[in-house]
């Protein structure tokens, strides 16, 4: 295995109070637009199911998941995206 055989995303989260980063596996031969899609979707989770979502600030390098999210919601076309 040389490290192209399993993907994951990764994000740090900076709260007024705590910071933490969460590592999530993207699966078996994925893409970077899902482990980035991935992460982002978890990031979120996170905000919301622990009550952090007054102002969010998110930093990414990814061009393919500023142009989706920009895209709006019914551009969705996979179970991740309509799940976020």
């Amino acid at each position: 295995m040389d490290g192209t055989d399993y993907c994951g995303g990764g994000v740090h989260i900076k709260t007024n109070d705590e910071k933490m980063s969460l590592y999530i596996a993207a699966g078996r031969y994925s893409s970077s637009y899902r482990a980035e899609s991935v992460a982002f979707h978890a990031a979120l989770k996170w905000l919301v199911e622990n009550n952090r979502v007054a102002q969010i600030h998110i930093f990414t390098d990814s061009r393919s998941l500023v142009q989706k999210l920009q895209s709006g919601p019914l551009s969705v076309k996979t179970k991740l995206e309509h799940d976020t």
